[in-house]
């Protein structure tokens, strides 16, 4: 029976932490969709459109994976155009994530929305939200006040580039819908390649938007994150998890090292070792079930609420027995440790300068803050070199591959916004018969395991020793949350 309880607002799908009379951290959170069941006898390219529902954030990198696993399961080429394009929009969309979840999640745990009661400047957004909160009741606001170590003027500063980040937004939505079709749900991408045009007037437009925007992602994200850890330098310690970490790699020539955007990997204990697709789920502390007996449905866990001893709605991938941590830091360490050439050596550089060197400096809040920061000026750097690679005198799609009749197994990965993402596919006459799907924040929030293990987030949080009732621990463990990038939506699908 639970002893205290705390919800973490700004979570997609929303989030409830528990502290049990035995002193374990546990997270809870609302039913799944149970995609990998709703999409069962589906048509494949219904997969592509549905998934994308998982998360707001990530809906894309899992429309990717899924496409991915479909093309290998029909050994189904696609034009070295529409790998291209295909990067730049999944790219597009993890900077869009990044900003969303970075400016708009995580920000209000340093800045006080009833700060901006003070602001001084003259931008008319911020001056109009002003307005608003002296129109409102001082009670409404000055609840969610706390001490600020910033100077009125970086507070201003931050409040600036909040409004200038939602514009940023705006652009990056309008150059995916380009791309896409429409967002956040795309509708461009196909088996053998994209379905959208790509003319001169197409190649000028991304252009144009990109650079109206690159000034603000070159710089502006990774100067606010190091402002906050410097400020609040006990983010290097708070919210460390373990020393184990994943990444499955970004792209066909995923562990082509030097030219791999995201090498794949598992790095436990500052070993480096190649990734393996030897994942298992466990659902010991999960409400499923297995089914008793062979049915159409298969293997596919059952919804079991009255479960004994369970306490999640997150099934635990654990890979070999282990639970490891995925985002922008295992992307950064296992990119580091594989001698990587994307990342730029003066962004190195500033990583090293806040975070000081060796893994054990950089496992907590400010390693997450400041990696995933320093990711935005890294892919926004690569969008631009991908647009220039562009040809629109190439073709984008490859016809007469019969992607609608496959019959055959395949495997799909992503690195998402938040990380490690894995669709596992089997078509029998062009439906699908089998599909089960790990996404980044089951592997952040998995519960315990049949052997105690606990996931990295309610590692963080126990390690942490907080108390759910006081008002500073509730700003801690809020702070260690989001530096995860979780969406409980994305972790239960």
């Amino acid at each position: 029976m639970a002893s205290q309880r705390f919800r973490i607002s700004r979570i997609e799908g929303g989030m409830e932490l528990e502290r049990t009379d035995g002193g374990a951290t546990r997270i809870r959170g609302g039913a799944p969709r149970i995609f990998e069941r709703m999409l069962l006898r589906k048509h494949p390219q219904d997969a592509v459109f549905l998934t994308q529902q998982i998360s707001a954030d990530s809906g894309i990198s899992h429309a990717m994976a899924f496409l991915k696993a479909w093309e290998a399961a029909g050994k189904i080429s696609l034009p070295s155009n529409a790998e291209t394009l295909r990067e730049i929009l999944h790219l597009l969309s993890v900077l869009h994530a990044h900003l969303r979840q970075f400016y708009l999640k995580t920000l209000p745990d340093y800045l006080p929305p009833g700060s901006l009661a003070k602001y001084g400047g003259t931008h008319p957004i911020l001056l109009k939200m002003k307005a608003g909160l002296s129109k409102a009741p001082a009670s409404h606001w000055t609840n969610n006040l706390f001490n600020v170590p910033l100077t009125p003027g970086e507070t201003e500063q931050l409040w600036e580039h909040v409004a200038w980040a939602q514009q940023v937004m705006g652009v990056l939505g309008r150059m995916i819908a380009l791309i896409g079709g429409k967002f956040p749900v795309v509708m461009s991408l196909v088996p053998g390649g994209m379905s959208c045009s790509l003319g001169p007037s197409h190649l000028l437009m991304l252009w144009d938007y990109l650079e109206s925007v690159y000034g603000f992602l070159d710089g502006v994200p990774f100067q606010d994150g190091e402002l906050l850890v410097a400020r609040w330098p006990e983010l290097t310690t708070l919210g460390r998890a373990s020393d184990s970490f994943l990444s499955v790699g970004s792209g066909e020539d995923a562990t082509a090292v030097e030219s791999a955007l995201f090498p794949s990997g598992i790095l436990i204990a500052e070993k480096l070792d190649p990734f393996t697709p030897e994942i298992t789920e466990s659902i010991h502390r999960a409400f499923y079930r297995i089914p008793h007996r062979p049915s159409p449905d298969g293997l596919v866990p059952l919804p079991f609420a009255d479960k004994a001893g369970a306490y999640s709605w997150i099934k635990a991938p654990r890979f070999q027995g282990r639970t490891l941590e995925t985002g922008s830091l295992a992307r950064f360490l296992i990119s580091d440790m594989s001698g990587g050439k994307i990342w730029p050596p003066r962004l190195l550089r500033s990583l090293r300068s806040i975070l000081g060197r060796g893994i054990q400096r950089w496992g907590g809040v400010a390693g997450r803050m400041m990696t995933r920061m320093a990711e935005v000026r890294m892919l926004a750097g690569r969008v631009k070199t991908l647009i220039g690679q562009l040809d629109p005198d190439l073709p984008l799609f490859q016809p007469g591959q019969n992607a609608d009749s496959v019959s055959g197994e395949g495997r799909g990965y992503a690195e998402g916004p938040a990380g490690a993402i894995q669709h596992r596919l089997i078509l029998e006459k062009g439906r699908i018969a089998h599909l089960s799907i790990i996404a980044s924040s089951a592997w952040n929030g998995t519960p315990s395991d049949e052997r105690n293990q606990t996931g990295p987030i309610e590692m963080a949080l126990e390690k942490g020793d907080f108390d759910l009732n006081r008002v500073s621990d509730q700003l801690s463990m809020s702070r260690v949350v989001h530096s995860f990038a979780f969406s409980m939506s994305d972790a239960v699908h």
